[in-house]
C-alpha cells in the first residue's frame, strides 16, 4: 500500500490532493479442530467415553480494497484563525474477499459514503493554539433490521487539543471523543448498542535551529 500527495500552498489557503491506488491484503490462516463422535450411542452416555478426533485446517484470505482518494483545503482568513476541510473517498463497499477453495469474491462491506472532517485552530499568542475537530465515523456494517437496506451505522468523531511552543520544543496535547450508537431490530426484541472511547495524545518535538 502506498499514498501519493500534491499541495499547493498560498498565504491565505492551500489546497492538497492524496490518491491511494488499489491494494490487497493477504492472510493465511491454520488452527487445530477437536471434535467429539457424535453418532448414536446406547443410554446412558459417559462424557468421557465419548472418542475424538484431532485435525488440522489452513487456509488463505484476500482482502482487495478499492483506488481511494482524498481532497482537502486549509484556509487562514486572518492570522490567527485556520480552518481545514478534508473531504475522503473510500467507498468500502468495493473492497472483495476471496477465501482459498471458493471461485468467487464477496463484498461484505456496505459503507458506498464519503467522509468529511472539519478542523479549526485558534492561535491565542505565539506561544499556545487552541485546537477543534469533528468528523463522522461511517461503519463498514449495516445493523440487522436497518428501515434502509444497506444503510451503515454512523458514529461520530470529536477532538480537542492544544499547542504549546516552548522555545525550540514543541508540544501537542490531543483528547479524543467516539461514540457508536444503533440499533439492531429483529422479529422478537430489539437490541440497543452503543460503544464510546476516549483517547488522550501527547507529542513532544524539538526544533532545531
Amino acid at each position: 500500500m502506498f499514498t501519493l500527495g500534491m499541495r499547493f500552498q498560498s498565504d491565505r489557503y492551500s489546497i492538497g490532493m492524496s490518491i491511494r491506488p488499489s491494494y490487497t491484503l493477504t492472510r493465511t490462516w491454520e488452527r487445530t479442530v477437536t471434535s467429539l463422535d457424535t453418532t448414536k450411542k446406547d443410554f446412558p452416555v459417559r462424557i468421557d467415553s465419548l472418542t475424538t478426533r484431532i485435525y488440522q485446517e489452513s487456509g488463505e484470505e484476500k482482502l482487495t480494497f478499492p483506488f481511494a482518494y482524498a481532497l482537502g483545503i486549509v484556509l487562514t482568513p486572518t492570522d490567527r484563525w485556520t480552518v481545514a476541510f478534508d473531504y475522503e473517498v473510500r467507498n468500502l463497499a468495493d473492497m472483495e474477499l476471496t477465501s482459498s477453495g471458493s471461485d468467487s469474491a464477496s463484498r461484505p462491506w456496505v459503507n458506498t459514503y464519503a467522509t468529511l472532517h472539519l478542523g479549526a485552530e485558534y492561535r491565542v499568542n505565539t506561544m499556545l493554539a487552541l485546537r477543534g475537530g469533528y468528523y463522522e465515523d461511517i461503519q463498514a456494517f449495516s445493523p440487522d433490521g436497518s428501515a434502509i437496506f444497506g444503510e451503515p451505522a454512523r458514529g461520530g468523531v470529536y477532538t480537542l487539543g492544544a499547542g504549546l511552543v516552548l522555545g525550540d520544543i514543541l508540544v501537542d496535547l490531543t483528547y479524543e471523543y467516539a461514540s457508536l450508537q444503533y440499533q439492531d431490530i429483529y422479529q422478537s426484541n430489539v437490541n440497543y448498542n452503543s460503544r464510546e472511547r476516549h483517547q488522550f495524545l501527547i507529542e513532544f518535538a524539538y526544533r532545531f535551529q
